[in-house]
């Protein structure tokens, strides 16, 4: 067997040498966090030797081919932002991408999340008789955390699989689960325990994080949407115990105002002035803005595999954690410290202040090993890894239509987008009322 990438065609015996592979994602690229970046780095990667074809929310049903990205995108008609979009799913945008994906004819979708776009997507293939993946970014059985508004709980409900019920209805209609880390195998098998589960890590572009690093010293930065679970509020508190010139900059775009308002509060109450929130940043920055921090911190409670640590790491950047699945895997003594989840704000602060009094020669040791930790997390490596399991379906040939069931799965992902986006109308009803209220006041 002889597989080679970037411009050169793969020569498998018995496989056609170029491959159409679908990519479904409820978020646009680059608003919708490590899910998103991870559907990127997928499709780029696999359009330099295969046909790919990107479905994605957008302002209107069209498809367009991107000839700098070599890549077909197919935009569903939706309204939201961030964390949360909502497809239209009126009858001729369902009609349209119907249309569009038979066109293409992908031998495999590989789907991202469990949202409406790729529950309708996932009707087709049982219609059209493609083989089709799904890969969960977080616990199918995960309980929503404690929120503030409504809002943000269906952002979490919707982007990160926690309907137990709907996660077992993607488990009947694909093919085979995949997985970032072994931690999660219970979880999937609580929903669906005769799927096979095949465990691929997210993939890096190691040479966007390979610059080197230009430390701007006493610098902390930690990138996540800034939402309760990421564990900001912790960070801040951490922040109190360390001295002036230690400076925390939170990138991250934030769903929910209310909490944000909570945060700097919280910051206004302690009297701090070193800690800013940039906002969000796109994805082609952060190697930047990583090689000038002197430290990456992480208060993140539930993470699977995230992809901002890992960039972190392969950016060079020593990193403080919270433990979490990543970090419990990623994060120990050689690059920085992974504590206990119940350690003191006073702990943590501590050990920040300790790593960056190292001198050159010991936090350039850090640097290398963090490097060193996820030097097999590169384009290639998870590349080939992921087309041996597209490879594997393909030669199964295709799927026994399944036209009755299609039909039902596509009215239950219209109407799991019509009830959605009804709630979210009147959450944004809410907030605006609440804003005018505020302003009056």
């Amino acid at each position: 067997m002889n597989v080679t990438f970037f411009g050169c065609q793969s020569q498998i015996e018995g496989i056609m040498p170029a491959m159409r592979v679908c990519y479904v994602c409820s978020f646009k690229e680059d608003s919708g966090g490590g899910v998103s970046q991870v559907v990127s780095n997928l499709s780029q990667y696999f359009a330099s030797g295969h046909d790919v074809l990107v479905v994605e929310p957008g302002d209107s049903t069209r498809y367009y081919f991107d000839k700098g990205k070599n890549i077909h995108f197919l935009e569903v008609a939706s309204v939201g932002k961030g964390l949360l979009y909502i497809p239209r799913f009126r009858l001729v945008d369902v009609m349209r991408i119907h249309k569009h994906l038979r066109s293409f004819s992908p031998q495999i979708i590989h789907l991202h999340d469990e949202g409406p776009i790729p529950m309708l997507l996932l009707s087709f293939v049982n219609h059209l008789s493609f083989r089709s993946i799904l890969s969960f970014h977080m616990s199918p059985t995960r309980k929503v955390p404690v929120m503030d508004d409504l809002l943000t709980k269906l952002a979490f409900a919707f982007s990160r699989q926690n309907n137990i019920c709907l996660s077992k209805v993607f488990g009947q209609m694909v093919d085979i689960f995949c997985a970032p880390a072994k931690c999660m195998e219970s979880s999937i098998c609580e929903i669906n325990s005769e799927k096979k589960i095949v465990f691929i890590n997210n993939q890096i572009d190691l040479l966007e994080f390979s610059g080197n690093k230009d430390i701007d010293k006493f610098s902390l930065i930690s990138v996540g949407h800034i939402v309760p679970d990421k564990g900001c509020d912790y960070l801040i508190e951490v922040m109190r115990y360390l001295p002036q010139k230690y400076r925390l900059a939170l990138v991250g775009e934030t769903p929910n105002p209310r909490y944000l308002q909570k945060l700097e509060n919280k910051i206004k109450e302690y009297g701090l002035n070193n800690v800013e929130f940039l906002g969000k940043v796109p994805h082609a920055e952060i190697s930047g803005i990583l090689s000038k921090s002197h430290l990456f911190v992480s208060a993140s409670l539930l993470e699977v595999q995230s992809l901002a640590v890992l960039e972190a790491l392969a950016s060079g950047t020593p990193v403080v954690s919270l433990s979490n699945s990543t970090t419990d895997e990623f994060i120990d003594e050689t690059v920085g410290r992974n504590f206990p989840r119940e350690t003191p704000p006073l702990d943590f602060a501590r050990k920040v202040e300790e790593l960056c009094e190292l001198d050159d020669k010991r936090y350039n040791l850090l640097s290398e090993n963090a490097r060193s930790k996820v030097s097999h997390l590169s384009l290639e490596a998870v590349g080939s890894k992921t087309l041996k399991v597209y490879e594997e379906l393909v030669s199964q040939g295709k799927r026994k239509r399944k036209f009755t069931l299609s039909v039902m799965y596509i009215v239950l992902a219209v109407a799991f987008a019509k009830s959605v986006r009804i709630l979210y109308f009147l959450e944004r009803g809410f907030q605006k009322y609440e804003s005018r209220s505020t302003r009056k006041s």
